[in-house]
């Protein structure tokens, strides 16, 4: 019964996704809170590279994302799809992009210039940031 449960669970993701591929075209990986001058260093030094970027989400996490689509992607499905990862297999259309209208990002860092900015505005003074 399980089995044919999962199954089932399956089709529907599959159908819901509908060639949409938002989810497989990117990477987030979780940052500490930057506190020092070398851990904003750190998220400077990532905004420096094509395709990646660092927000802050509702809940003041930090996160680096990586735009680089899953290698099992072809033509707007998975070609993997039945020995996908855990974390794909759990992924859940209530936080899917198309779904879920409301923006996890509080802040996002996409060029050098919006770190500073933002270090402006919360008042931070690092050597070398401004200039």
């Amino acid at each position: 019964m399980m089995v044919m449960k999962k199954i089932d669970e399956d089709k529907l993701n599959k159908k819901l996704c509908c060639k949409c591929t938002k989810c497989c075209e990117y990477v987030n990986v979780k940052l500490d809170t930057p506190e020092t001058e070398e851990e904003f260093d750190n998220i400077l030094w990532y905004l420096l590279h094509k395709d990646v970027y660092v927000w802050i989400g509702k809940k003041n996490k930090w996160y680096v994302r990586f735009n680089t689509p899953c290698r099992p992607l072809k033509k707007g499905s998975c070609e993997e799809y039945n020995k996908r990862p855990m974390l794909c297999r759990e992924y859940s259309q209530k936080k899917c992009e198309n779904y879920k209208p409301a923006k996890d990002e509080k802040h996002s860092f996409h060029t050098r210039n919006d770190l500073i900015l933002y270090l402006k505005k919360k008042k931070k003074q690092f050597y070398g940031f401004y200039e």
